[in-house]
């Protein structure tokens, strides 16, 4: 659990009653901070404007006006859209012309996804935060998500992650969940009546992320500083693989027992002993893992260590909350490249195996992605599992993920996927896997 959501407490109580008092209408954050504003832009937040339709202005004029309020020299913003879907508005900036072109999106008036909104945040920080930098998402809503469990879920894992999570709600508003969301910190949830009251609540949330970014520098100077002797070779380049598992969490993935689903045993069998095969190598190779359905989710960043990873594999399983959905096979290779590029050991050999069992949602950018991971210097390996009913991806998008047939393995069965680990290519971890 994030140390900058859970040691505020009283603390924060007494930092509210004294601001509040305070004349003086702004603040300077205290270290480095990037922050995801995260706007809501269901059928709620719809109204009619001159005819036509548009968000509403009350949220309008407070986003316009939020954003400025910041020394951008040391803040970076990136706005994001979520609905039925989570839309980029922008990566992080500092620049105040590309914020406020941003913000005259045009709103989907959906549902309101929020844990996928979350789960987007939590890959969006991971890509491209700056290091021991504060981070904050801000949530701008007026709705509950359509899924509290998957929502609070996703959030936890969030703030594992080291991201404080502040929610701005106006109207009938879900308080509740975005305390959840923000751990339990009522005090993290600015409320108003009205969207055109929010206004009046700037300076309060600017100041809310003043105090954040002021307890993650004291988090930042407790932290043991480690320096490393020019003489020394370091860990690091010794690791001669990074790789990245990428597996199928859709519908089609799902098994039954009776009336309880849960994922296919087989692909848990698959990851767990793929992992042990790594314990001879004493840290030759990283290992992490990303699944995917309607969206990608990294769900253990690039380790050494295969007790974490299984443990991570095992939560995956377990966790009922997770929704199953469609392949989107193109965000889950774009998000483990990332993972290899941005995170990876320098020189180590950068590998994907991608194990899938459908078609993917758009083939046009799985086909671009592909190529773009391929130019990357990454090396993917794909593996096509049955479904229930017995059909399985087609041989040629499995050619159009590894980009070289001899990289695919067609057509496993749950029973003798996991059977798979005992023969894989030993270009992938030497000294770890068998040679074919």
């Amino acid at each position: 659990m994030v140390p900058s959501v859970k040691v505020i407490g009283t603390a924060l109580v007494l930092l509210c009653v004294v601001i509040d008092g305070v004349n003086s209408m702004y603040c300077d954050v205290a270290v480095n901070t990037d922050i995801v504003i995260a706007i809501h832009d269901s059928a709620s937040t719809m109204q009619s404007f001159w005819g036509g339709i548009a968000i509403s202005p009350g949220i309008a004029n407070f986003l316009r006006s939020f954003v400025t309020l910041f020394d951008l020299s040391r803040v970076r913003i990136s706005l994001v859209a979520y609905g039925t879907t989570v839309r980029e508005l922008t990566g992080f900036t500092n620049v105040s012309t590309t914020l406020q072109t941003a913000l005259r999106w045009r709103p989907e008036f959906g549902t309101a996804r929020t844990y996928d909104a979350v789960r987007f945040i939590s890959n969006h920080f991971r890509a491209n935060a700056r290091p021991n930098t504060a981070k904050l998402a801000i949530f701008v809503t007026n709705r509950a998500s359509d899924n509290y469990v998957a929502t609070v879920s996703e959030s936890i894992q969030l703030r594992a992650e080291e991201v404080a999570i502040v929610g701005v709600t106006y109207g009938p508003s879900p308080v509740r969940e975005l305390t959840m969301m923000a751990g339990g910190n009522s005090l993290q949830v600015v409320s108003t009546t009205s969207d055109f009251l929010l206004m009046q609540q700037s300076q309060r949330i600017k100041r809310l992320i003043c105090y954040l970014a002021q307890i993650y520098r004291q988090i930042l100077a407790r932290r043991p500083t480690t320096t490393t002797p020019t003489t020394t070779t370091t860990t690091p380049a010794a690791v001669v693989s990074d790789i990245m598992l990428v597996l199928d969490h859709s519908d089609s993935t799902r098994r039954f027992s009776g009336l309880t689903a849960s994922w296919a045993s087989a692909l848990t069998g698959f990851a767990t002993a793929f992992a042990n095969r790594l314990v001879t190598t004493g840290g030759t190779c990283t290992v992490g893992l990303t699944t995917f359905s309607d969206t990608a989710t990294i769900r253990q960043q690039l380790t050494t260590n295969t007790t974490i990873f299984t443990n991570t594999v095992n939560m995956v399983a377990d966790n009922n909350s997770i929704p199953f959905g469609g392949s989107n096979i193109a965000a889950a290779i774009n998000l483990a490249t990332n993972e290899l590029i941005n995170n990876g050991n320098a020189g180590a050999q950068k590998v994907i195996y991608i194990v899938v069992d459908g078609s993917p949602n758009d083939a046009a950018t799985l086909e671009t992605d592909a190529q773009t991971t391929a130019a990357a210097g990454v090396t993917v390996y794909a593996v096509s599992l049955r479904t229930l009913s017995g059909l399985a991806v087609t041989q040629a998008t499995l050619n159009t993920i590894a980009r070289d047939p001899l990289r695919t393995f067609a057509n496993r069965v749950d029973s003798d996927l996991v059977d798979l680990t005992t023969n894989l290519p030993s270009g992938i971890c030497p000294n770890a896997f068998s040679p074919l």
